[in-house]
């Protein structure tokens, strides 16, 4: 199986973008997010606070995965 060859991705924010060389975009992308968020389980505290504050659960959806229709 061939190694998918590395390329220059630009990663636009919202304040700037960023350069990355990478095999794929998703690869760029996660380099940027991992040195601007930080990611762990949230306490039933995290949650309580942030619904006080109005903050909505988001649900992922995988975008390459599609729904059957019933």
């Amino acid at each position: 199986m061939a190694t998918a060859p590395f390329r220059i991705y630009i990663v636009t924010g919202p304040d700037h973008s960023r350069l990355v060389k990478a095999q794929h975009p998703q690869q760029a992308l996660s380099h940027v997010a991992a040195s601007t968020f930080s990611v762990r389980k949230a306490t039933a505290e995290d949650a309580f606070e942030a619904a006080t504050r109005g903050v909505k659960v988001e649900v992922y959806k995988d975008t390459a995965q599609q729904e059957l229709e019933v």
